[in-house]
């Protein structure tokens, strides 16, 4: 098994997300005991290994069927865990899919960790150069929606991770980028509420900010592959003190911004390409909409930073950089309508 293997040094990715805060949270309410997400990432670019027999992931992608595996931590600790295939489009077409990890309780209690014990782990749909590029696009994307709203989004962080085939020892052990994503319990205990599984919500259901804020981070991005209405690919927050629900966006593939090769927008939308940008705000006000595009636009210059990330290469810097700027450029003009950049080259 050989995936495409491109590491800046490790004290390049220091530098750079020593530059993007860090947030440490409790992991659920009451507690302080770090998580095994938060133990997994305690720095960006953590180098950890997952040992598991490919053959058997990929034969039963398409099911929740799960099945042993070992990921060693940073520090060398060996952690027992099982995994299984996760998504609706990559778990179908990806080499290798994303996985859900979840560790045994008991083992996180031994450790003096928290006993949320489920963790979301990406890597690149497809072995190769293209791969990792656009696992990192959307990395950045993630990273872009924690800056917008810091607390109100899922964390993404950057590991590095050797492929252990444990069905296939005498197999060269691969490393690759992999992200680690909170999984939506963990998002849950750190915001003190839980997530609604919702089908038909009102959108005077939700709170205006972030609604607002969420919609024009999608418009940013050029996502249209999400649904209030269904929760697809959006989390519905409700705090245990109450109030209105709080859209959480994730899954960004299908973005505009990631530009990956099999995106294709949906076919409700009459757009030629995922490049295409469509404002989806059903009934969200004008003044709400204002004021994100004012939240926005305070950020312009640390969202435009990170399309800098060294961890890319050229051509992706340039095109996170023309996709976002072009952006900044249709609210100068006041033009919050569909935009769409055709003869732009991928």
């Amino acid at each position: 098994m050989k995936i495409f293997n491109r590491f800046l040094p490790f004290g390049v990715i220091l530098i750079l997300f020593f530059a993007i805060p860090h947030i440490a949270y409790n992991q659920s309410a009451g507690s302080t005991k770090v998580s095994a997400f938060s133990y997994l990432t305690k720095r960006e670019g953590n180098i950890i290994s997952l040992s598991f027999d490919k053959d058997a992931l990929i034969q039963n992608k398409k099911t929740n069927q799960y099945m042993p595996a070992t990921i060693t931590s940073a520090d060398g600790l060996d952690m027992s865990a099982e995994i299984r295939a996760r998504g609706k489009y990559r778990r179908k077409f990806c080499s290798i899919p994303p996985v859900k990890i979840k560790f045994p309780k008991k083992m996180l209690r031994q450790m003096n960790l928290d006993t949320l014990n489920e963790v979301r782990l990406a890597l690149p749909c497809a072995e190769s150069e293209e791969g990792q590029g656009l696992l990192l696009r959307e990395y950045i994307a993630y990273r872009m929606y924690e800056l917008v709203n810091p607390t109100m989004s899922v964390r993404a962080r950057l590991v590095k991770i050797n492929l252990k085939d444990i069905g296939h020892p005498e197999a060269q052990v691969s490393q690759t980028y992999g992200m680690l994503m909170e999984h939506e319990e963990e998002l849950s205990a750190r915001l003190g509420g839980h997530i609604d599984e919702l089908y038909n919500t009102p959108t005077d259901s939700l709170n205006a900010q972030y609604a607002a804020d969420q919609a024009m981070f999608e418009y940013l991005i050029g996502n249209t592959d999400w649904e209030v209405l269904s929760s697809r690919n959006v989390h519905l927050f409700r705090s245990f003190a109450g109030g209105k629900l709080v859209p959480i966006p994730y899954d960004f593939d299908f973005s505009g911004f990631v530009n990956a090769s099999y995106a294709v927008p949906p076919s409700n939308l009459a757009l030629t390409s995922v490049r295409d940008r469509v404002l989806i705000a059903d009934s969200i006000l004008m003044p709400d909409i204002k004021e994100s595009v004012l939240r926005l636009k305070a950020k312009k210059d640390d969202l435009l930073a990170l399309c800098k990330n060294p961890l890319l290469d050229e051509s992706s810097q340039e095109w996170l950089t023309i996709y976002t700027e072009d952006f900044f450029n249709a609210l100068d003009e006041q033009k919050i309508l569909p935009v769409r950049l055709k003869n732009v080259e991928r």
